[in-house]
């Protein structure tokens, strides 16, 4: 069995899906009300992308401080055994 994905990133991906799901309808609306793309429409776009942003930022931070207690913690066992063995 794996270790548990870390919380923070579980919550980055549930952002990306909240991405995905907002684009989409985004993408309709720049289309139906500005006959063009989402790429085009400058408020639209730049409100989907920072939320793209602030997705990838939970999931690096997220995965960070899964690396950082995962090492904790293995540095705090090493100490243990050195103890135990004296």
């Amino acid at each position: 069995r794996t270790e548990k994905m870390p919380r923070l990133a579980k919550v980055g991906f549930c952002t990306l899906l909240v991405f995905v799901f907002a684009t989409i309808p985004a993408g309709i609306y720049a289309k139906k009300v500005y006959g063009t793309s989402l790429a085009n429409v400058d408020w639209l776009h730049g409100s989907a992308e920072s939320l793209l942003s602030l997705t990838n930022l939970l999931i690096v931070l997220g995965f960070r401080e899964g690396i950082r207690s995962r090492a904790a913690a293995e540095v705090s066992g090493e100490k243990r055994k050195g103890r135990g063995g004296r």
